[in-house]
């Protein structure tokens, strides 16, 4: 879906703001404002601008990362989930700060192409997926983008 150009500049005129004020409370009527779109209108577009990526752009995995773990414990966690080992290997990293549901959107609309353009711009190889870790204590998104 093609974004009118207009609109993507000014949704990221509110990214832009909530980044600024991320301590701040922010209302749908304040966020449409910035945007000069009425509240209806401005969540249709904010929604749409959002749901531009590609779908065959988009996959996952969720979970938890242990560092270290008692013995046996890995395995036992194994009879009830999937458990992934992830070898070191090199990646591209950086942080965004976590205050909320809404950190997660601004940190995929505006960390994944800054990422992707650092990439491309230093010569990386790109072929690797993105790791998102939630530190929620330390209020931060830690996102590595894996070179393979």
């Amino acid at each position: 879906m093609k974004i009118h150009p207009d609109y993507q500049r000014r949704v990221n005129a509110v990214i832009d703001y909530i980044e600024e004020h991320i301590d701040e409370k922010l209302t749908l009527d304040l966020l449409a404002g910035i945007a000069c779109f009425s509240e209806f209108h401005f969540h249709r577009v904010f929604k749409t601008v959002i749901k531009s990526i590609p779908t065959d752009r988009l996959s996952y995995d969720a979970g938890c990362i242990l560092d270290e773990s008692p013995e046996g414990a890995v395995e036992k966690l194994g009879t009830d989930f999937q458990v992934k080992t992830i070898e070191p290997r090199e990646a591209v990293v950086t942080e965004f700060p976590f205050r909320g549901k809404l950190s997660v959107v601004l940190g995929i609309m505006r960390v994944y192409p800054a990422l992707n353009r650092y990439i491309t711009e230093n010569k990386f190889p790109d072929s690797g997926p993105i790791m998102e870790i939630y530190d929620v204590p330390a209020q931060k998104i830690v996102y590595r983008k894996f070179l393979e």
